[in-house]
């Protein structure tokens, strides 16, 4: 029953406040953190063990690229989503390495871009297949009373560390 209060008003302000935040973090904070474990995760494929400190790190060393390689990244892919959704998805298979690149070898954005779509040249349909395998995962994860995502969410990053970890190898790049 609205009679003339504030309630309305003041929802809509709190919902944009809480949308405002939430775009915040995606952009500036959960790159750091999704970065950082892929760097763990090619840790543990290249049998080291997995440093913690990278979770936060990238706080300290390498912000700036962190978030404007995962911006880039975003960008284009989101740019191809809208123009058709086939070069949006082509565009994030060709671009499943840049996380990887910016924490391996310090790339900057725009070589890290570069890079991984040199080094997923010729493993597109690869890449493409284990990222619908990756949604399947995620799902049987879901069903698993949602405790199954963690099980799930690490069966996929090893997954793509591990392709990761095989295309340099293959194509002579090891660290």
């Amino acid at each position: 029953n609205y009679e003339g209060g504030q309630s309305f008003p003041v929802l809509g302000l709190w919902i944009i406040v809480l949308i405002l935040i939430g775009i915040t973090v995606f952009l500036l904070v959960k790159p750091v953190f999704s970065f950082g474990a892929a760097m763990m995760f090619v840790q543990g494929v290249r049998d080291q063990k997995p440093e913690l400190r990278y979770l936060v790190s990238g706080f300290k060393e390498n912000y700036l690229n962190i978030v404007l390689a995962h911006l880039l990244r975003v960008a284009i892919v989101g740019i191809g989503l809208v123009a058709l959704v086939i070069p949006g998805i082509i565009f994030a298979c060709r671009l499943a390495f840049v996380p990887y690149l910016v924490m391996d070898k310090g790339l900057d954005p725009v070589q890290s871009v570069e890079e991984s779509w040199r080094l997923t040249r010729g493993y597109g349909w690869t890449l493409f297949g284990l990222g619908l395998a990756s949604i399947f995962i995620f799902i049987g994860g879901l069903i698993c009373l949602v405790v199954g995502v963690f099980p799930a969410m690490i069966l996929i990053n090893a997954s793509f560390a591990s392709m990761y970890q095989a295309i340099l190898t293959e194509k002579g790049k090891m660290p």
